[in-house]
């Protein structure tokens, strides 16, 4: 009976042991994590930890964060980013932060440069000024989000950019787009230049304005292709004209009747 008893004693203390332990684990879980407090002026920015992980909205009371170094960013559309790399939570106890954001005069600006410049500049298919003189080339007063960005000059290929305002546009100054523009291909033009009268010797013909391409109007009609060709174009044939018959026939009168005398002799 004795024994029983005893066993019943150690086995009470035992379990005391136990559930003192298991409620200082807890007590002491609570201890080891910090409190981050975070507020703003004006309030309802975005809070995020590290890489972006999202905390909540100023003001924001962040529970459980397990100590050491973090980066705090607050952002508010409108206004420059607050970011801080070295912020560092200390265990059992609030850790606060404040910042006061100031406005962005550049929020939902663009900002447009090409090469050459005097391009025509396009965000979501309206046009809104030219590149090379500000502040033509600078779009404001838009909205949150992506937008689409062209730039077009006669003579060049379409230059196309997708670019973000709003809280991604968190440092100071506008979204740069800087256009290199590419030159279309010139198309091939063609001159015809025609020789007057009609050539009786050798001709010789240089083209030096490429890419063109001439014709000469000789009767076999050559062309001559650049860029730079210098090329001869051969005489083209002297007819018999009709004022040559009656010559031949008086020389012919003469020579028959030099034969007809001289056989009578």
């Amino acid at each position: 009976m004795k024994k029983f008893f005893l066993f019943g004693i150690l086995l009470i203390f035992f379990l005391v042991s136990v559930i003192s332990a298991t409620a200082e684990v807890t007590v002491n879980s609570d201890v080891y994590y910090g409190t981050v407090v975070v507020n703003s002026d004006p309030t309802g920015a975005t809070v995020t930890l590290n890489n972006g992980v999202y905390m909540g909205i100023t003001p924001a009371d962040i529970q459980k964060v397990p100590p050491g170094t973090y980066t705090i960013k607050i952002t508010k559309p409108g206004y420059i980013s607050y970011k801080n790399e070295n912020f560092i939570v200390m265990q059992g106890q609030p850790n606060t932060v404040f910042q006061a954001l100031s406005k962005n005069p550049y929020y939902g600006t663009i900002q447009v440069n090409s090469a050459p410049s005097g391009a025509d500049i396009y965000v979501d298919g309206t046009l809104r000024g030219k590149t090379g003189t500000v502040p033509q080339n600078e779009v404001s007063g838009l909205s949150d989000g992506s937008h689409v960005v062209k730039v077009s000059l006669d003579g060049y290929k379409d230059y196309t950019a997708t670019v973000n305002t709003g809280p991604d546009q968190s440092s100071y100054g506008p979204v740069h787009v800087e256009a290199t523009l590419v030159r279309l291909s010139t198309p091939t033009a063609t001159k015809q230049v025609i020789i007057s009268p009609p050539v009786t010797s050798q001709v010789t013909i240089t083209v030096t304005q490429p890419p063109t391409s001439v014709q000469v109007n000789t009767p076999a009609q050559t062309r001559i292709t650049t860029p730079v060709v210098t090329q001869s174009v051969p005489p083209a044939p002297v007819p018999t004209t009709k004022a040559g018959l009656p010559a031949m026939i008086v020389v012919m009168g003469i020579g028959l009747g030099l034969f007809v005398v001289s056989r009578k002799g």
